[in-house]
């Protein structure tokens, strides 16, 4: 309130309260500032508090101020000027505050009115500073007050009152002092910008299925050591050439021709004169996915159609330009068959002839090898000359079909046959092919003769080595890694292209555990070795006690190609995870690895002729920097590469440099979804290990609610378990990701726990052989002992409202829905009063054969495990709390038919339980997301009511 206000007040009203002490005695005025802890106490800052605060803070100095410089008889007349600013209200009788220009005196009433208002308007806010006048005086004493008129001569001769200045010194050091204390503790006090902004606000369901800025995917393509395509943002697609850490781009395609050809996927040829790009993509299931593609000619606008006839209209299921620097001929994959074109305008040559629908693809992986073996679509590759070319063929005519249902307005349905081989059922038979573009013939390689006495088997990887090995061959080489159908026998094979022959190399088994298929990815070499995960043994210090742990080994290559012998490049209790880059200059061989945490991925190097050196961690100083957990893409021949800071923080990519540490370059920064996701209060994190029962040790993922500090918080919150739990699996990550469970815990308010135990991934065989042929029983004993011991040790959640569900999570897609109905069967105490799963596999026999086997074995050999895992032997559980089960009708990875079998089990044991089936949607359900996380939302709101 500024003085000059005030002045005016004074000067107009000349109105002075003057007070009168019966037998001439004074009366003593204490004024005592009063501090509340009230305010200090709570939390709810907001705009309206803060200014009240401000003005209180302003206008109580300037009372003291009055109340020390003026005589006592001026007090009344500051408080009313600072009523006249509508700092307060105060509803008194007229006869109070109406003065006219008489001279009238103040009953004791009216004075004690008006500091009675004095003191209520300093503490009506009641969370600030307030000012108490109290009044002193003998008991006997009696005081009446009097309102004098002055005049403006009066003032402005010596006869008005005279001021105190000792006073005023004295009161404006105590003003001062008062309000440096003020500011500094309000400044101390107050809770951070982020929190209190008001633009702040949780996560929505149509933040999660729609948000309005989505994580951008450059979509990197080296094209030699040098040169790499991305497209950005925006949909432009950009070439980008490296000269002495300096940058280049060249606009390939803009924005606007991207988004007008709704341009889905693109890949420039090897010498950067051609594009080509698919821009309609049809898509029935998975392995009939086909697009539409054509080439175009870069620095010009014409466009080539891509298939046998160049009509534009035929649908291609792979395109695939020669790898070869200086090449511009080109593969692709039409009907199941493989075609060739020696550049842009020539025309096709067929390569294979025998493709056709559900029996023979050539080229293209079916149903079981995408899902659970190669990961791809992709089964053909180029050698590094560009002179040949390598495929497979799958042969499923003695694979059983499942037919699942498609509904549309036709009076019947349209049912779709898929290849899927059940646990015991057929496999389908897969063997390799090498083309020589030069002579156009096609040789068939037969496996190693151990391998041919196996009665099936898969193949396992496929991939070129350049060069050969100097003492095994002069020529590109094949590598083929094939496994016995029960996934616990390995054997790595070489390929001459003079022979038809495929020579065993290494074999490895496995005793009492599994083979994974992405540790055999063999695709770095030098000139006498290849380089492989393989399983080490390891001591545990603690226990003294030795368990498996993945490793990298290299493995030699003598003159008959046979009887290679392992030598590890790195040991110790963690995990190589995949090996990802190679420098031919340094011979030194990168990789990733659950270091120096499991949840941590960081980018490490090991020279390939040291055995004993710790290896060299190239990241983790950005681990301060919210970039903890990271994937890498190497340029050929390994100068540089692309990394991706996927977490915690908003994922980012850059280029960098091997050979220079400030070096790097942007790729993408995703300011958009930065920007979009500033504005949402994310949940409050934190990891934490539990001892369980067990003497295992779990470890958690906790999203908390918004603002939650642990210990300090008295409130009780819901709890949900998000559960997936699946072998070799891993939930607990330090990776950037906003789901439904955001949604959980940042507007509904429920801690939202993820866990890692037993069967999980990247802690050694100690956690993941218990679940060898016995899935369904130690990871689930497991997932509900972590959530008791949470629940006990850290407290906060209310054990009257909690409830677990389980899906798919990250790339693991088909345990979370089985986890979540094994956990209410398991849950002797019923301490989840409500659960749902999404697509649950309810029998492991109506599952693939490649993944159920690979971790119970054959049926015929383990009937008792297989068994546990019948959800229909046990459905009594689920009368005891709320259950809801969900599935899509055209689900090709988890049959309809599990929750078809389920549904009756249940209904024949008289359950009570919801269920929603989603016409014609596949595993992801993702036409449905919406509809889908409402339902969820409204089931554990109506459980936890």
């Amino acid at each position: 309130l500024p003085f000059g206000m005030i002045g005016e007040n004074c000067r107009r009203d000349k109105w002075y309260l003057n007070l009168k002490a019966h037998q001439e005695k004074s009366i003593c005025l204490k004024i005592a500032l009063i501090c509340g802890n009230q305010f200090f106490a709570s939390n709810k800052w907001d705009e309206q508090i803060m200014s009240n605060l401000s003005a209180a803070i302003s206008s109580t100095t300037f009372l003291l101020f009055f109340a020390f410089v003026f005589p006592l008889r001026h007090l009344p007349t500051a408080t009313m000027a600072v009523s006249t600013v509508n700092y307060m209200q105060y509803d008194s009788s007229p006869d109070v505050w109406n003065f006219d220009d008489q001279e009238k005196e103040l009953s004791d009433v009216q004075l004690m009115a008006r500091l009675h208002l004095l003191v209520h308007w300093l503490s009506f806010l009641r969370v600030g500073c307030g000012v108490c006048l109290l009044c002193r005086m003998s008991e006997e004493d009696d005081f009446s007050a009097e309102v004098e008129y002055v005049s403006d001569k009066e003032l402005m001769t010596g006869d008005a009152p005279q001021r105190n200045w000792w006073g005023i010194g004295i009161a404006l050091l105590v003003i001062l002092t008062i309000t440096a204390i003020i500011s500094v503790t309000i400044v101390l006090l107050a809770p951070n910008s982020d929190k209190s902004n008001d633009n702040v606000t949780p996560f929505t369901i149509e933040d999660i299925v729609h948000p309005k800025a989505n994580e951008v995917n450059p979509g990197i393509i080296w094209l030699s050591v040098d040169t790499f395509a991305y497209k950005d943002a925006k949909c432009n697609i950009w070439l980008v050439s490296i000269f002495n850490h300096q940058i280049n781009r060249t606009l390939l395609i803009d924005d606007r021709s991207c988004q007008n050809r709704h341009i889905v996927s693109y890949k420039p040829s090897a010498t950067a004169q051609y594009i080509a790009f698919s821009y309609e993509t049809r898509q029935f299931v998975r392995q009939r996915r086909s697009t539409l593609v054509k080439v175009r000619v870069l620095n010009s606008h014409f466009d080539y159609p891509v298939g046998p006839s160049k009509t534009g209209d035929e649908f291609i299921q792979l395109f695939l330009w020669n790898s070869q620097e200086l090449s511009n001929d080109l593969v692709y994959i039409y009907e199941y068959n493989i075609y060739y074109q020696a550049n842009v305008t020539a025309p096709s040559e067929q390569i294979t002839f025998s493709g056709v629908e559900n029996k023979i693809s050539n080229g293209i992986a079916d149903w079981l090898y995408e899902e659970e073996i190669f990961g791809t679509h992709k089964a053909v590759w180029w050698s590094p000359s560009g002179n040949h070319l390598a495929f497979v063929v799958f042969n499923d005519t003695q694979v059983s079909n499942i037919t699942m249902s498609y509904y549309s307005e036709e009076p019947y349905p349209t049912n779709v046959n898929i290849p899927y081989p059940k646990v015991g059922a057929s496999l389908p038979e897969a063997k390799v092919h090498v083309w020589n573009k030069k002579t156009k013939q096609t040789i068939t390689f037969s496996p190693p003769d151990e391998v041919q006495r196996l009665k099936e088997n898969y193949v396992y990887h496929v991939s070129w080595l350049k060069g050969g090995f100097s003492e095994f061959s002069n020529e590109d080489t094949l590598l083929v890694v094939w496994s016995n159908r029960v996934q616990n026998s390995v054997f790595i094979s070489l390929c001459k292209l003079s022979s038809e022959q495929c020579i065993l190399n290494y074999n490895q088994n496995f005793t009492n555990f599994w083979a994974e298929p992405l540790n055999f990815a063999v695709r770095f070499a030098d000139e006498q070795n290849y380089f492989v995960i393989l399983p080490k043994s390891v001591e545990d210090e603690s226990e003294k006690q030795h368990y498996w742990y993945s490793h990298i080994a290299k493995i030699n290559v003598p003159q008959s190609g046979q009887n290679g012998k392992a030598v590890f490049l790195t040991d110790g209790p963690w995990e190589v995870i995949e090996i990802v880059g190679y420098s031919e200059k340094d011979k030194e061989l990168f990789f990733l690895a659950a270091l120096p945490l499991p949840r941590q991925r960081h980018l490490y190097s090991v020279s390939i002729f040291e055995t004993t050196t710790s290896p060299k961690c190239w990241t983790c100083n950005m681990t301060k920097d919210g970039c903890s957990y990271v994937d890498v893409h190497f340029a050929p021949k390994g100068d540089h590469y692309i990394l991706y800071c996927q977490g915690p923080e908003t994922p980012t990519v850059h280029l960098k440099s091997l050979h220079s540490a400030e070096f790097s370059y942007e790729i993408e920064n995703n300011t958009a979804l930065r920007q979009f996701y500033s504005t949402k209060l994310f949940p409050v994190v934190s990891y934490k290990e539990i001892q369980l029962p067990n003497q295992q040790k779990a470890l958690l993922k906790i999203l908390y609610p918004p603002g939650f500090e642990e210990n300090a918080n008295k409130e009780f919150y819901p709890a949900v378990l998000r559960v997936y739990a699946g072998p070799n699996s891993q939930q607990v990550v330090e990776k950037w990701s906003v789901s439904f469970d955001t949604y959980l815990a940042s507007a509904q308010k429920y801690i939202v726990l993820y866990i890692d135990a037993r069967g999980s991934a990247y802690r050694g065989s100690k956690y993941t052989a218990p679940l060898y042929k016995n899935i369904g029983q130690l990871e689930i004993e497991d997932q509900i002992d972590a959530f008791k011991a949470f629940c006990s040790q850290y407290g906060q959640v209310d054990l009257q409202r909690t409830a677990v569900w389980g899906w798919v999570i990250f790339c693991f897609k088909s345990y979370g829905g089985f986890a979540a109905a094994r956990i209410v069967q398991m849950d002797e105490f019923q301490i989840f009063k409500c659960a749902s799963s999404v697509a649950p596999v309810t029998d492991f026999r109506f599952y693939d054969a490649a993944y159920t086997e690979r971790y119970l074995g054959l049926y015929e050999d383990n009937v008792v495990s297989y068994e546990k895992t019948n959800l229909m032997k046990n459905v009594t559980a689920f009368k005891l709390g709320k259950y809801l089960l969900i599935h899509g009708s055209f689900d090709d990875n988890v049959h309809y038919q599990n929750t078809a079998a389920f549904i009756s089990a249940l209904t024949a044991n008289n359950v009570n339980f919801q269920l929603m089936v989603y016409t014609n949607e596949n595993h992801s359900i993702g036409n449905r997301r919406m509809h889908l996380n409402t339902l969820l939302d409204r089931f554990f709101k109506s459980c936890f009511a």
